[in-house]
């Protein structure tokens, strides 16, 4: 098969398809935005551990309706009760959750 400009077009299209996908899969990207930008913006303020945790839950709660599905929700929820034990050794009677939901 004789290498043309068109071939060479449509493996340099295939090419940047392949990188796309795998440094940006669909599943990301929601309305123009992509999760690591939002993840960027929820931990402006946090460090380390926190920060990582925070970022890793929104990372599954972003994809889990088209990548991992429940389990992805089960990987978010770990991570959330993650950053809820590290508060709660840090939380004064008085801070506590009160309400539906506290724990």
């Amino acid at each position: 098969m004789p290498v043309t400009p068109s071939l060479l077009s449509q493996m340099a299209k295939e090419a940047f398809e392949m990188t796309n996908t795998l440094t940006s899969p669909g599943y990301y990207k929601k309305s123009g935005l992509e999760c690591r930008t939002a993840i960027r913006a929820a931990t402006s303020n946090l460090v380390g551990e926190e920060a990582y945790n925070v970022g890793c839950a929104i990372k599954y709660l972003w994809r889990w309706k088209d990548k991992g599905g429940t389990c992805d929700l089960e990987k978010a929820r770990q991570y959330i009760d993650f950053i809820l034990d590290t508060y709660k050794e840090d939380i004064s009677p008085q801070e506590a959750p009160v309400g539906p939901g506290a724990r």
